[in-house]
């Protein structure tokens, strides 16, 4: 019976060395990660990195509403001037 066995112990020591070479998955690749980031470089007004980081977790997630929002926000503030704020109260009395 070991005999019938024995040729199954290099396959099983194959399978385990492949398993344990395999990378492991980033605990950060996460959306909100990267919308954590993004809000980030927009506190730091860093606003092409922001678009990056929001990118990122739009890609991650496509139905990730926090990540288009801050797209929105860090494109605002690119193509604003600095003056998003002021636009923003503008918009807001309108109906």
């Amino acid at each position: 019976m070991l005999r019938k066995h024995r040729s199954l112990i290099p396959i099983f020591t194959l399978l385990l060395l492949v398993a344990c070479a395999t990378a492991p998955e980033s605990d950060v690749d996460t959306p909100e990660y990267h919308f954590k980031a993004g809000m980030r470089a927009i506190d730091n007004a860093d606003y092409q990195q922001a678009i990056k980081s929001f990118q990122r977790s739009v890609d991650l997630d496509k139905k990730f509403a926090l990540g288009y929002g801050g797209l929105g926000l860090a494109h605002a503030y690119l193509e604003q001037n600095g003056q998003p704020v002021a636009v923003l109260r503008t918009q807001k009395h309108l109906p």
